[in-house]
């Protein structure tokens, strides 16, 4: 008699995250698995709790996204043979539970796909800084070349690179930043330790050190309640004149007030991918600043075709009782930046 092909459910019901992360290749890596894939109807506009209990039911497997709920309670209890969770997207803070860790649940997650996209985007944002390409560039009709700024092509830079965090994006960024000149890369995270540093051949500081001493500053520390706000008017007063402010981890890692009044001094360029509000409104504050260069938080777009793929695969390597290559354990998840949970 044959066995059970695995149950697979896919929680994807946005048509938009769809589009961009179920592609005919998953399909085909779904088939070539042997796997029983059951997708969420995407009519279903405003997934309550209620929805996903009645449709989470029998699952060996869950490939999850952002829209996805918190895996606990009733869903667990529906799903009694459930043995791994793919999240198709990056923290899983908002879906797993101490309850599901405990049933002996695998979880994987697609965050260090994300991170390479990141990466990217952080080092190409580097660059800028380093070149000071807002001092002289044109982008069409809106600022004229500035030919006379040519000068700014000729100074010396200072090239010491500082990171607030040290998660996947982090490394993904270090790795990248390896084949600039770099003088040195400072690094602060209370969880990196000093052998460590020595062995990635990077210099762990504190908070204040990096921002007083780093000519471009990363901010890649995950949103949690201990580092929300943690940058406020008296560690941007350290930022010293000409340097790169980065902001791809979160808005909230810096008080907004706070924020705004440095810019008004002009004394530091800030790029970020995150904003306060998002969609970000068009009379926003900080659409006044000539020494502000933002992104609609898009620095992790590129890969997300494979997201699906990589987990469905992750489930074959679990099946096949092969490593795990995107696991993630209590402790890891305890890190990761704190996102919306559908109640």
């Amino acid at each position: 008699m044959p066995s059970k092909r695995p149950r697979v459910v896919f929680t994807c019901c946005h048509p938009d995250h769809r589009k961009i992360i179920w592609s005919g290749r998953a399909q085909a890596k779904a088939g070539e698995l042997g796997l029983d894939l059951i997708q969420i109807d995407e009519s279903e506009k405003t997934p309550d709790r209620k929805f996903w209990e009645s449709v989470l039911v029998d699952a060996d497997a869950i490939i999850t996204t952002w829209e996805a709920p918190r895996l606990e309670g009733a869903i667990l209890d529906r799903n009694p043979n459930l043995k791994f969770v793919g999240h198709a997207a990056g923290s899983v803070t908002g879906i797993v539970s101490p309850e599901l860790f405990e049933r002996g649940v695998v979880v994987s997650t697609a965050n260090q796909l994300m991170a390479e996209s990141v990466a990217e985007w952080s080092l190409m944002m580097t660059l800028i800084g380093l070149r000071h390409l807002h001092e002289y560039v044109q982008f069409g009709t809106e600022v004229p070349l500035r030919w006379s700024n040519r000068k700014a092509l000729r100074k010396s830079p200072g090239r010491r690179i500082g990171i607030w965090g040290y998660g996947d994006v982090a490394k993904a960024t270090i790795r990248y930043l390896r084949a600039l000149e770099i003088d040195e890369i400072l690094v602060c995270d209370e969880f990196l330790s000093e052998k460590a540093a020595r062995s990635e051949r990077i210099t762990k500081v504190d908070l204040n050190t990096l921002l007083k001493r780093s000519d471009v500053i990363h901010l890649l520390q995950s949103l949690t309640p201990e580092s929300e706000g943690r940058i406020g008017k008296q560690e941007l007063s350290l930022i010293q004149p000409g340097v790169t402010l980065i902001n791809c981890g979160r808005a909230h890692l810096v008080r907004e007030e706070d924020l705004l009044e440095s810019l008004k001094e002009n004394r530091f360029l800030f790029i970020s991918d995150v904003h306060y509000e998002e969609p970000r409104s068009e009379n926003s504050p900080f659409a006044v600043f000539p020494n502000v260069i933002t992104t609609p938080h898009c620095a992790g777009s590129g890969r997300e075709f494979r997201f699906a793929i990589s987990m469905l695969e992750e489930f074959g390597r679990l099946q096949r009782k092969e490593p795990m290559l995107y696991a993630v354990d209590p402790e890891r998840v305890a890190h990761m930046t704190l996102e919306k949970v559908i109640v």
